[in-house]
Parts: structure tokens; sequence; C-alpha cells
């Protein structure tokens, strides 16, 4: 493809850290890990209160069974507490695996990403893409980066690092999503 005379280009590398912070996006934001998650947190705690009420409402005398089962009780508050800490555990040890995975991919290396009228372009050793604006998923931000989702699980990753300036970094996306907006509305 020629660049154009309104094409944006940017050019970068794509390294593991970048990989990893795309897997953890989808992997973050799937339906299936967020049931997941609520699962979690709701119902252990809905287990036991249906337990402890179906054993106060067994007995002769409910007011006995709650002063034995007081303790009973403290699960809850302790489950609220300790659940949200392991699930960052279980987070953090996401991150890793997926930096060590992503440091194998063979989709790590030079990028040329080219914004143009038509669409998004990206130029890599293994192919080129090119996507009408129209048929971008989304554009996500994140701390350091920016996902346009080409499919559910297909991005172009765009590293805040690969720029010299922040102003370069936010002027670039600020582009992406204002071709995406009007190509939306149109």
């Amino acid at each position: 493809m020629a660049e154009q005379k309104d094409a944006c280009t940017h050019r970068f590398t794509l390294e593991a850290e970048d990989l990893a912070v795309f897997k953890k996006h989808v992997i973050t934001t799937a339906p299936v890990f967020l049931r997941r998650k609520l699962a979690g947190t709701v119902l252990p705690p809905l287990l036991w209160l249906g337990a402890w009420w179906l054993y106060v409402r067994s007995t002769d005398d409910p007011a006995a069974t709650v002063g034995k089962l007081w303790w009973l009780l403290l699960y809850m508050p302790i489950h609220f507490y300790l659940y949200p800490r392991r699930w960052l555990q279980k987070v953090a040890t996401l991150d890793q695996r997926l930096l060590a995975d992503s440091k194998q991919s063979k989709l790590l290396g030079q990028r040329r990403v080219v914004l143009s009228e038509q669409g998004i372009h990206e130029h890599n050793p293994f192919a080129e893409i090119g996507v009408p604006w129209s048929k971008i998923r989304n554009v996500v931000r994140l701390n350091e980066h920016s996902l346009v989702f080409l499919t559910q699980q297909a991005a172009i990753i765009v590293p805040r690092r690969s720029f010299d300036q922040p102003e370069g970094y936010e002027a670039f996306v600020k582009d992406i999503e204002a071709r995406w907006k009007n190509a939306q509305s149109s």
C-alpha cells in the first residue's frame, strides 16, 4: 500500500510485555472470567448462609442455635477480606505466565501502523493487515497501551513507550478514536 497524503504513520517494536498486556486484557474482560469472579465472590457466602438458615430452622430453639453458630457468621467478613486478595494473586500468576508465553511468541518485532481515511493498516514481518474504520470493534485505552480491536481476539497494540513524547502518543490515539467514531456515526 502506498502511503497517502492524509495518512499518519508510526513505527515501533512490539515486545513481550506489550503482548502480555493485550492477552491479560482479553482474558480479564471475557464474560467467562467475569462470571467466575462474581460466582467466587457471592456463591460461597450464600451457601454458608443457606446452610446456617437450614440448621437454624431445623432446631426447636433458634436463639440457642445462633449462639452456638456465631463463629459460622464470621466466615463472610473473612471471605470478603481474603477473596479479593486471592483473586489478585491469581491475576499476578496469570501476568507471569502470559509474559513467559509472550517472550516465545513469533508475533514480536517491528511494526508500522498507518492511519488513513480508508482504515487502519499494520505492517509486520508476517503480514499486512488493513481494516476499514467501520469494521473496527473497539478502541481501548489502558495505562501504557491502546488496543484497536479488529475482532474479539485480535487487536493492533500501540504502546505508549514507542513514542518520544507523551503528546505524540495522545495525538495518535485521539486520531484513531476520532476516525473510528466518525466511521461509526456514518
